[in-house]
């Protein structure tokens, strides 16, 4: 018995640790005009880019709060990439301006990556970038 649950053990904990990064939705984003954060998410050798965008939120650390404290509880490591606004409807979505918080590096926009993701998530939506406009 005791060598059964041995075995047992051993073998989930693969699967937890290939669905560590699963229980995050790569796009959650409200309907509205809101900032938006891009986080990399790394477990082990997996990546996963997390678009996070809220209405209501000052600040663009306070649209990426939840998302990291539930990293950091879950053993993920991150970065924020970087961040700006959307005007989100159902039809389509603007990705645009920048995070004076979680500014680009380099300065060099990654609005690119975002509109990605959420062609992943929106495939019928019409998407545009622009890096201009705050």
């Amino acid at each position: 018995r005791v060598h059964g649950e041995i075995i047992r053990l051993f073998c989930s904990a693969p699967s937890m640790t290939q669905s560590a990064l699963a229980q995050f939705p790569p796009v959650d984003i409200d309907f509205g005009t809101f900032k938006y954060v891009l986080i990399e998410a790394r477990y082990q050798a997996e990546k996963k880019l997390l678009v996070r965008g809220k209405l209501g939120k000052e600040y663009h650390a306070d649209v990426a709060e939840e998302t990291l404290n539930a990293l950091e509880r879950a053993g993920i490591d991150y970065k924020v990439l970087g961040g700006g606004r959307m005007k989100h409807s159902e039809n389509s979505l603007k990705i645009y301006g920048y995070s004076v918080g979680f500014p680009w590096a380099g300065d060099v926009f990654r609005h690119d990556l975002t509109e990605q993701e959420c062609r992943k998530v929106f495939p019928a939506k019409h998407i545009e970038t622009s890096n201009e406009g705050y």
